[in-house]
């Protein structure tokens, strides 16, 4: 009834879903306000960074007792963290959706090709895009070579896709069917009836 939930306070829970980054845990967040799989009074959603930083965050919780599932994207960098890492649950995007490689991926076409649309505009990108799966691929090519300016383009993207994702959710949230089927693989992962 405040607004929050406990997970806002403290960031680790006795049940936690690491992710690669916070974009991830934005959209998982804002799809379980609609399908309500998970209750995040009890579970936390942590956005790690990156692939390769899911396995120290989850050293570190399974160390304490935690239970801890990692998601996985299916792009290089997320398969090869996959396939290395032991000693918890995880989850590969494949595994709830073949054919995908990041969770961009599961947007439905109209919301993703808004959003980039959004992000060219604020960005003076001429190139067009399309919404073909995978969709990072093609985006990724034409970030900057900077690595800085590089991070501050993907993050105007991610927030410009979230802004669709908020605007379209609301209004139709079948649409959004392939969240609702991740979230329900990620509950079972964590209650260990996969």
């Amino acid at each position: 009834s405040l607004g929050f939930l406990v997970s806002d306070i403290s960031p680790v829970n006795e049940l936690n879903i690491l992710v690669e980054g916070e974009f991830d845990r934005e959209l998982l967040i804002e799809a379980n306000k609609y399908f309500k799989v998970l209750d995040l009074n009890e579970v936390s959603i942590i956005g790690c960074s990156r692939a390769s930083n899911i396995q120290k965050w989850a050293s570190l919780y399974t160390s304490n007792d935690l239970v801890v599932v990692g998601l996985y994207d299916s792009d290089s960098s997320g398969k090869s963290s996959f396939n290395s890492v032991t000693g918890f649950e995880k989850l590969q995007l494949t595994d709830v959706c073949t054919g995908v490689e990041t969770i961009e991926d599961l947007l439905p076409e109209s919301v993703f090709s808004a959003g980039v649309d959004s992000w060219k505009k604020k960005e003076k990108i001429k190139k067009i895009f399309n919404a073909v799966v995978p969709r990072m691929t093609q985006i990724n090519a034409e970030l900057s070579t900077d690595s800085t300016k590089k991070i501050e383009q993907k993050h105007l993207l991610e927030d410009c896709l979230m802004e669709e994702v908020r605007i379209e959710i609301k209004k139709d949230s079948k649409k959004f069917g392939s969240f609702e089927k991740l979230l329900n693989e990620l509950k079972k992962k964590m209650y260990g009836t996969s």
